[in-house]
């Protein structure tokens, strides 16, 4: 089962910090602390501040990667085993098993061969050139277990009111540090949508759509923040950055945006003063910010705390602090998280 799996990853998990715990009640060092003595060699102690500097962003990283993956573990057992434990209670007060039970919930929702089409059309330039007849049994069975994984929680959504369930885990402890940057919907939304992401990127542009459509769906449910992390093997990504926050800074910001991503192939600095005249900012005011330099430090601090937490590409997507991967997250991936934040933020 999941839940069995889930537990046993948190079980390592918690196992871990228990090892932790009981070192630092034994009286070994607290390798948190500054002057915590690591070693000696003769008289001289080496401590954590003789060689945390040098590899500080590291460190980061492991915490970072650390308290988030614990933090996901801790939210999908709890949700599974809630599930679980409530599909065994209606099934015994139906008088049937929980497998029965989960059949006749779910019965009727599996893809038709439309459906099955459309993704391989949809999908077909990351498929390596396989044909549709090898993959469609694949992709009938991929569809049909999302279909009826949707089922299923919106089954658990009635069994929640009905058993009294209420989610106490809280929320992530994360800090990111958004301030002034590019944002859509309200800010007290209960779920906001952090995307680190690269104007020349071909999956950031895939996952603009994605991101619409859950907007759309979501309403102001969702509060968006764009972040930027353009990378080293994009030329034009860092100065399509600066113009994307120079035009932030005259209020048409996700015009810009928008129309970079639409014209990927047009970033160079001539496009980007054409594009920005286009969304009707003044022309010769978008070149004097662009040649003064100041959006390429609020580039760079972005880079910096993408590279803290850990980021190796683009688009980096995090919801209510958690990771949602790099790359150009599915939309089914992206609105199980979103559904799950949103479960357990009605519970604070």
């Amino acid at each position: 089962m999941h839940v069995i799996r889930s537990m046993a990853r948190l079980a390592a998990v918690l196992a871990i910090g228990a090892v932790l715990a009981c070192t630092s009640e034994a009286g070994q060092p607290d390798t948190d602390s500054d002057t915590a003595v690591l070693a000696t060699m003769g008289a001289d102690d080496i401590t954590v501040a003789d060689f945390e500097e040098g590899i500080a962003v590291e460190l980061a990283k492991a915490e970072f990667r650390y308290r988030t993956e614990r933090h996901r573990m801790l939210l999908v057992a709890t949700e599974q085993t809630v599930g679980q434990r409530m599909l065994e209670a209606e099934a015994e007060k139906r008088g049937t098993t929980v497998q029965q039970l989960v059949n006749e919930v779910t019965a009727g929702h599996g893809p038709t061969s439309d459906d099955v089409e459309a993704w391989y059309a949809q999908n077909q330039a990351r498929l390596g050139g396989r044909s549709y007849e090898e993959l469609a049994p694949q992709i009938e069975q991929m569809l049909l277990a999302q279909a009826q994984t949707r089922v299923l929680q919106g089954f658990f959504r009635e069994l929640e009111a009905e058993y009294d369930v209420e989610y106490l885990v809280p929320p992530l402890d994360i800090e990111f540090a958004n301030a002034g940057a590019p944002t859509l919907g309200p800010r007290n939304a209960p779920v906001t949508i952090v995307e680190f992401s690269d104007f020349q990127c071909p999956f950031c542009k895939q996952f603009k759509q994605t991101l619409e459509r859950a907007r759309e769906e979501y309403g102001d449910q969702l509060r968006v923040v764009f972040r930027q992390f353009p990378l080293s093997n994009h030329p034009q990504a860092f100065r399509a950055a600066e113009a994307s926050l120079c035009a932030h800074e005259s209020g048409k910001f996700w015009e810009l945006h928008d129309l970079m991503f639409d014209e990927q192939d047009q970033l160079l600095e001539a496009d980007l003063v054409n594009k920005a005249e286009r969304v009707g900012l003044d022309g010769d005011a978008f070149r004097a910010c662009l040649a003064s330099g100041r959006m390429g430090d609020i580039v760079r601090a972005d880079l910096r705390e993408g590279n803290r937490l850990g980021l190796t590409g683009t688009p980096q997507i995090f919801v209510n602090g958690l990771a949602a991967g790099s790359g150009a997250v599915p939309y089914e991936a992206l609105t199980d998280m979103i559904d799950r934040a949103l479960r357990f933020a009605d519970s604070d």
